[in-house]
């Protein structure tokens, strides 16, 4: 097999439409393409992978999905587009089971973890286990590699929305600290028009949740609690249990029941300096540290009701700089036990103390937080199944019979023909000469004067069945610079990989990361015999990496008629 270490490797995205297991390194660089996109009810797990990308990480395309994703490491991307907002981690619609565990997720935005949009049918089940958090970012893109001070409505780490009547649902051991400056959040874990069931209710427990901050929390109030029941009456958050929570500096308040009924609040600590750390400024946002009020159905006891808040313990500071450790906004249908007074000056270093007191009882759980140090994510794709793919033998694919263009003249010959750019000019035959070679492969161009190149328009081309490291391309574009342009590979279990490619105009080099100039000629042809010589043309080179141990049958090129392509291998 051919050292792959100097090539240039291109991670893609994935749509999975077979169940397996798949491990491996998922980007896009399109805010508009998940990472990864699951288009099939049988059961997926996705594990020891790395996962980036500028929109969504992963987005379950179908209903009934039943997925698992598991020691992961998860990084949102800045689209670097102004007004655009980085994707969320995981969006979770009508699911049959959904396992999150020992994942390692930064700077993702929106809704973090948005599972939303089921009822109950006894079988559906929520696991959100021992998952690193760290700066949740609903800011906006800059366009300029920063970020405006605006941003989503509503950010959050963990959502459930319309999850309704599930049992078993479990929350817990989850680590969410968001840093000032780098973050910007409202509600932490929103529990949403959502419920559990009599016996089993939704059991938010043991987290550590540290910061909830604006976009700039000196002068922009934020509303967010570091866990709230919410929503309306129909459906109607209801069966919740809160216990043993560790909640930090978190904006507006630690724990909020705004809405539903059937919920308890007990054994958490929920402590805030009311200051932005390390400076004397207070967090305008900071008011208390638990609450109940009624702000979603508007006194109706049929809804708000069997609120039951026992021993916490508590010391909040709000942004006047005066405890407001507990308020009971709503009366009836509430029970509050005393709670725990933090005694002394709530500081940064009060806070950074129960901050190791949770690490603390977590290493003595026998909890990890975050990918175990023993887990490994890797740089290629494996998916187990009962069979090994053979593997291909490298190779340059013939493209004689997906010729649609002629882009190769000869030297002072005219011609009919439109050209590689449809504007009357293609390469010189002598000066691109009849082969080309490139890491190590020598591909044979077309002939001159004829069809000679395929011109990209959504056309599929049959590859040599084989598992292959890379898929290679000569090719450019034409009449401007095409940028974030889908191939699609195909493979033999049905699962499909999409890989977003910047392909430079044949004369304008834009000096893309994902390409290699491979030639550079002096001048071009024009179809009525004269040599334009103003500026030179190019021949790009593109590696495409591919997902390892997978059968591969064919790639589909982008319906994009100013992309073209002169020569395409397959390396083993």
């Amino acid at each position: 097999m051919e050292s792959l270490e100097a090539r240039q490797l291109l991670s893609g995205s994935i749509v999975i439409t077979t169940g397996g297991t798949y491990t491996g390194t998922y980007t896009s660089t399109n805010p508009n393409q998940p990472a990864i996109t699951i288009d099939t009810t049988q059961p997926v797990t996705i594990t020891n992978s790395n996962i980036s990308g500028e929109g969504d990480l992963i987005f379950t395309g179908v209903s009934g999905v039943n997925l698992t994703v598991k020691d992961c490491t998860a990084t949102g991307v800045n689209p670097n587009v102004a007004g655009v907002g980085i994707g969320e981690f995981l969006e979770a619609d009508n699911t049959a089971s959904l396992t999150v565990e020992n994942n390692t997720i930064s700077n993702v935005g929106a809704y973090a973890l948005d599972v939303h949009g089921f009822t109950g049918t006894g079988s559906q089940t929520v696991t959100i286990l021992d998952n690193s958090f760290s700066n949740i970012n609903g800011m906006y893109s800059n366009g300029s590699g920063g970020y405006e001070t605006t941003g989503s409505a509503t950010p959050h780490a963990i959502i459930l929305d319309n999850v309704v009547g599930v049992a078993g649902i479990n929350i817990g051991w989850n680590q969410i600290v968001n840093t000032v400056g780098e973050s910007y959040i409202t509600d932490v874990i929103n529990i949403y028009d959502s419920s559990g069931t009599s016996a089993s209710p939704i059991d938010i427990h043991n987290n550590l949740i540290n910061g909830l901050w604006s976009p700039s929390p000196g002068t922009i109030s934020d509303s967010g609690c570091g866990i709230i029941t919410d929503g309306g009456t129909s459906p109607e958050t209801a069966y919740v249990s809160i216990t043993n929570n560790t909640i930090l500096n978190c904006g507006n308040s630690g724990i909020g029941i705004a809405a539903g009924n059937n919920i308890t609040v007990t054994g958490n600590t929920c402590a805030s300096t009311g200051e932005i750390p390390g400076t004397s400024t207070m967090n305008i946002s900071a008011n208390v540290g638990i609450y109940t009020w009624d702000q979603m159905s508007g006194g109706s006891t049929s809804n708000y009701h069997n609120i039951t808040v026992g021993v916490n313990t508590v010391g909040w500071m709000n942004s006047k700089g005066v405890r407001n450790d507990i308020w009971n906004g709503t009366t009836s249908g509430t029970s509050w036990a005393s709670y725990t007074k933090l005694s002394g000056t709530i500081n940064d270093a009060e806070i950074s103390s129960l901050q190791s007191a949770w690490t603390t009882s977590a290493t003595a759980a026998g909890v990890t937080i975050g990918v175990p140090s023993a887990s490994s994510s890797t740089s290629t794709t494996t998916q187990t199944s009962s069979a090994t793919a053979s593997a291909g033998t490298t190779q340059v694919v013939s493209l004689k019979s997906y010729f649609n263009r002629t882009g190769i003249f000869t030297d002072g010959q005219t011609t009919s023909a439109t050209g590689l750019d449809t504007d009357g000019y293609g390469y010189s035959a002598s000066q691109i000469g009849s082969t080309v070679t490139w890491n190590g492969l020598t591909y044979t161009l077309g002939s001159a004067n004829q069809n000679d190149v395929v011109s990209a328009t959504g056309q599929t081309i049959t590859l040599p069945s084989g598992a292959y490291a890379s898929l290679d391309l000569l090719a450019t574009g034409v009449n401007g610079n095409q940028t974030n342009k889908d191939f699609v590979i195909h493979y033999s279990n049905g699962t499909t990989q999409t890989i977003a490619l910047n392909l430079s105009d044949w004369i304008f080099s834009a000096g893309y990361s994902d390409e290699t100039i491979v030639k550079t000629m002096t001048y071009r042809d024009g179809n009525t015999g004269i040599e334009q010589n103003e500026n030179p043309v190019h021949l790009y080179g593109y590696v495409l990496n591919l997902e390892s141990g997978l059968t591969i049958t064919s790639i589909t090129l982008p319906n994009d008629s100013n992309i073209e392509i002169l020569g395409l291998s397959v390396v083993g």
